[in-house]
Parts: C-alpha cells; sequence; structure tokens
C-alpha cells in the first residue's frame, strides 16, 4: 500500500476550502471534539506541549492535497492531525487504538477494516498447575 500520495499541489484557492470545511465540522476537530475559535481559529482552553496556542488544521485524508472532496478533507486539530496522518489512510486497517470507527470515517463512507485483536501474551489464561502425588 502507498502512504502517502502527494501527486498533487494545494489549489490556488486551499484557503477558501479549508475554511469551508472548519465551517462544515463547525469549527470542532472532527476527532476529538475540541471547539475552536473561528476567529482565532485556535482553541480557548487548549495549548500544544510547548505552549503555543492549538490551531484547527484540515487533513487531506488519502494524503492527496489536489483532492479535495468534503470525504477527503477532515478538520482537526494539530494532534489528531498528526495522529491520523501517521496510523491510517482510507482502505487501511483501523488503528489498534481505536476502539471503534470514528464517527468521522463513517459519515464519509470511507472504506476500513478491523485487525483481529488477539490476545497478549500476557492475557492467555494460565494452565492449571499439576501436583504430583506425594510417595509413600
Amino acid at each position: 500500500m502507498t502512504r502517502r500520495k502527494n501527486f498533487g499541489l494545494y489549489p490556488k484557492n486551499w484557503t477558501l476550502l479549508a475554511k469551508q470545511a472548519k465551517h462544515r465540522a463547525a469549527w470542532r476537530c472532527e476527532h476529538c471534539g475540541i471547539q475552536f475559535n473561528p476567529n482565532t481559529n485556535t482553541a480557548p482552553d487548549h495549548t500544544r506541549t510547548d505552549g503555543l496556542p492549538l490551531v484547527l488544521t484540515v487533513h487531506h485524508l488519502d494524503g492527496d492535497p489536489s483532492n479535495n472532496q468534503w470525504t477527503n478533507l477532515l478538520s482537526c486539530c494539530q494532534r489528531c492531525h498528526l495522529h491520523i496522518q501517521g496510523l491510517w489512510y482510507p482502505g487501511w486497517p483501523l488503528p489498534l487504538v481505536w476502539s471503534a470507527p470514528p464517527k468521522w470515517l463513517l459519515d464519509r463512507d470511507l472504506p476500513y477494516y478491523i485487525q483481529l485483536r488477539l490476545p497478549a501474551f500476557e492475557d492467555r489464561p494460565t494452565p492449571p498447575t499439576q501436583t504430583k502425588p506425594a510417595r509413600s
């Protein structure tokens, strides 16, 4: 599977398209739900780990900046943008850290599949111990 395509360039009207995507999401991160101020594009109650303001971004889910269909644009905070970009693309298995498909994925009817969750070694039941009968 190709991880990132990047075979297109951002269109000249990208600023308008990004603003429309944020407006469609009601200026919230579609993944974690943090609310952003439309005037400043920042979250009033949240900052990055370096203390700078947390900004609302728009992520191209398939990695192609020329694909600006609404189903490919996700309004999300910087944290979620990097998280999703590093873990998932349309058609990939859901990351094990996601307990269920996110609402934004279902709303867009994007392809995905669920990985089998195999029990970790520590989660396997331990076999009963057998004791040898004492010799008389």
